[in-house]
């Protein structure tokens, strides 16, 4: 044999009697798989401090990781976004704002506002971070099923103090939507059996039975020709949510927009910004008194949620509250209302089940479209400053349109100071 082939060989003898290479630690999920941890986040891992390498971690063994609570940053200042290592359950560990507000299905903003006003006081770490323990976890969690019923801030403050005649109004109130569900299953269950029954005496099928059966609530669509400054385009909506939001810069002609989609939406109304001026809301309360009440009690609440009485606010909170028109179109949302009751406002419509079947809020401020708020149910037309077609602009960061109208809406505050004036260049003609 060759020099060679023997000298191959005896390296490959040795490596076979070499010890294995140590192995790194592995950080386990709870089921034995890897997790990584971001490059220049802190991990402070707890190990035997005699152990002169670490072991292999057992499989289904777990780590508690500690990542400064920096919101989702990472220790070195850089701002990038860390990975969450989620070792523990959460509802055995204390959580960041973040990571709670992800556990809840809520916004970390949401979880401030309930700070603010007393509903919780989460813990904190020795550097002064918050931290939500499971006691938290569970008032927070609470909180969020109170304000599903529609509970105003104060009545869920009340009801955590032991008061339960606050919560009587709203439970009887989601009976009866439940009883109403019900009663709707039970008949779509009826036309159901029907159906089989006549399958099963071989009675011949028509496309109308088998639509009368199958059935589901009628979706709310509108098409239409768009306006001036448009060119006539084609424009649809389809499956329209409870809740829709229109914005644009000035001049994009997004009331002229809003103007046509309430004459083409069935059962849609316009609501102009001279609705506070407008005796005919005033003149059906007057004649109503059951809508009287509910506008007395709809007010209350939004008081209770920080909103200021107003005559704007008033005409607003009838038109909501009437049974007609089903859908209501509404120009500029925030006009005469400050921000405390934009967001009473748009805290009433997402918790409270309205009477209309959808509201279309056109607005600039971010009180009223609060991009950390919205819902996954929410839409927001978006019509551009080139008066290309509106379209559906993205919620999620990234997405089409989301950095438009992010930079479309402004602080309540801004929205005052530069109300009806348009920015001109120095020296520009009058």
């Amino acid at each position: 044999m060759s020099e060679t082939f023997l000298f191959f060989r005896k390296v490959r003898n040795l490596r076979r009697s070499a010890p294995p290479w140590p192995q790194r630690t592995r950080f386990g999920d709870g089921a034995g798989q890897p997790v990584g941890v971001p490059v220049g986040a802190r991990a402070k891992v707890a190990v035997d401090e005699q152990a002169a390498v670490a072991e292999p971690m057992p499989r289904g063994s777990r780590h508690d990781i500690s990542l400064d609570p920096d919101l989702g940053s990472d220790s070195t200042g850089s701002g990038s976004n860390a990975f969450e290592v989620l070792m523990n359950p959460p509802g055995s560990r204390n959580l960041t704002p973040s990571q709670a507000a992800v556990h809840l299905g809520v916004s970390a903003k949401a979880l401030r506002l309930y700070e603010e006003q007393a509903l919780i006081a989460p813990g904190r770490s020795p550097g002064g971070w918050r931290l939500y323990g499971p006691a938290d976890l569970q008032r927070a969690a609470a909180i969020l099923s109170l304000r599903a019923l529609g509970l105003s801030l104060a009545q869920v403050a009340r009801v955590l103090s032991g008061d339960a005649s606050a919560i009587d109004a709203a439970l009887a109130a989601h009976e009866e939507r439940l009883t109403r569900q019900a009663g709707h299953l039970d008949q779509t269950l009826r036309r159901l059996r029907s159906l089989r029954e006549d399958i099963r005496c071989g009675k011949a099928l028509d496309a109308a039975a088998v639509d009368d059966a199958l059935r589901r609530e009628p979706a709310i669509r509108a098409g239409f020709e768009l306006p001036w400054p448009w060119a006539g385009e084609w424009f649809e909506l389809r499956d329209i949510p409870p809740l829709n939001f229109i914005t644009g810069p000035l001049g994009s002609g997004k009331t002229r927009f809003a103007e046509r989609l309430a004459l083409a939406l069935p059962g849609g109304h316009f609501l102009g910004p001279e609705r506070q001026h407008d005796p005919a809301w005033a003149e059906r309360v007057e004649q109503d008194a059951d809508l009287a009440a509910r506008v007395e009690r709809t007010t209350g609440w939004l008081v209770e949620e920080g909103a200021v009485p107003t005559a704007s606010l008033r005409a607003l909170v009838i038109a909501i509250e009437t049974e007609s028109p089903e859908i209501l179109v509404v120009d500029m949302v925030e006009e005469g209302l400050c921000e405390a009751s934009q967001r009473a406002v748009m805290t009433f419509l997402r918790v409270k089940p309205g009477r209309k079947d959808a509201v279309f809020l056109m607005t600039r401020s971010s009180a009223v479209l609060d991009l950390d708020l919205a819902g996954a149910g929410e839409t927001v037309i978006y019509c551009p400053a080139n008066h290309s077609v509106p379209f559906h602009a993205s919620l999620q960061p990234g997405g089409r349109g989301y950095e438009a109208v992010a930079t479309c809406v402004a602080d309540p505050a801004v929205r005052a100071r530069t109300a009806s004036i348009i920015a001109m260049a120095a020296g520009a003609a009058a």
